[in-house]
């Protein structure tokens, strides 16, 4: 038997049995509502079973299969966002294409992104991670999940540091000191960032990171400052003049432009915000600078 024609029969006998995912039933479909009808891929088998099937063409299958994934989405669009349909094989589906082709970057990513549970889209990412372990954006894609969706800032900031390990965009281990200044590891926000700054080779950025390095060192003694006083008052100081006022080895300290720092009422934790009358005076200052700058320069070169 010829390679090309022994080539054919295989890919025939993927196709052929792909067509059995696409059983479909429209007269059943039409006498029940959308909550019960059947689904098109009704005999949606396990990967242990159709990897043989595929005669070695696991990643041609995978592909077919991946399209297929993308049509049904498509297809049960508007009833989805209409909030009368619910994608029940799509997990099924993605988990078929990654276990055929465990390498198949783009549908890890595309998975977790269309998922409608958080924890389902966090175990596609994570199986794409025992695959490309060393790409960043698959660590940052679940640690944006633990956050936005699941409100779990620990996590969210660990997944974030291994992703700001791996070459990441700086914004990535900015977040992580974000997340875990968020969730009251100061110690650790802090090294996540003088670490940054130490790594990158941009002046702006690098300046960036130990501003935010040594604001949140203010915040954290100013948080160990706030428990004393709870301690010793039974509540929580009505703001950080009070702190000051009530806590005589207290001084409340600078903090860089244009920050400002502020007492949360409920929770008694310690807060930055940009000071807008303190931006608009720094930018004042940066425009004056740059506008003397250039008047010095034209003044050169005259005399030149």
């Amino acid at each position: 038997m010829s390679p090309v024609f022994s080539r054919t029969i295989c890919v025939g006998l993927v196709l052929f049995s792909l067509g059995i995912l696409r059983v479909s039933v429209p007269k059943l479909e039409n006498r029940y509502s959308l909550q019960h009808r059947f689904e098109s891929f009704l005999y949606l088998p396990k990967s242990n079973f159709f990897k043989p099937m595929t005669l070695g063409n696991e990643e041609l299958a995978a592909d077919f299969m991946f399209i297929q994934a993308a049509v049904y989405f498509g297809e049960h669009y508007r009833e989805y966002a209409r909030g009368n349909y619910q994608y029940i094989w799509l997990r099924q589906m993605m988990d078929l294409v990654t276990d055929l082709d465990p390498y198949y970057y783009d549908a890890y990513v595309a998975a977790g992104n269309l998922l409608d549970d958080p924890k389902e889209s966090i175990a596609m990412y994570e199986k794409g991670i025992k695959y490309f372990p060393k790409d960043w954006k698959l660590y940052e894609l679940v640690g944006f999940q633990y956050f936005y969706e699941l409100n779990d800032k620990e996590k969210a900031a660990e997944y974030y540091e291994k992703a700001g390990l791996l070459g990441s965009p700086p914004y990535v281990p900015s977040l992580a000191g974000k997340f875990y200044q968020e969730a009251g590891y100061y110690d650790s926000a802090i090294r996540i960032l003088l670490d940054a700054a130490e790594k990158t080779d941009r002046d702006a950025v690098k300046h960036s990171f130990l501003e935010r390095a040594h604001l949140l060192t203010r915040i954290r003694d100013i948080q160990a400052v706030v428990e004393i006083f709870r301690k010793r008052q039974g509540r929580l100081p009505s703001s950080l003049f009070e702190l000051e006022l009530l806590e005589p080895q207290f001084i409340l300290p600078e903090v860089p432009r244009p920050w400002s720092l502020m007492l949360h009422m409920d929770n008694g934790k310690v807060i930055y915000y940009v000071d807008q009358e303190k931006l608009a005076q720094l930018q004042r200052e940066v425009y004056e600078a740059s506008e003397k700058a250039l008047e010095d320069q034209e003044s050169s070169s005259t005399k030149e």
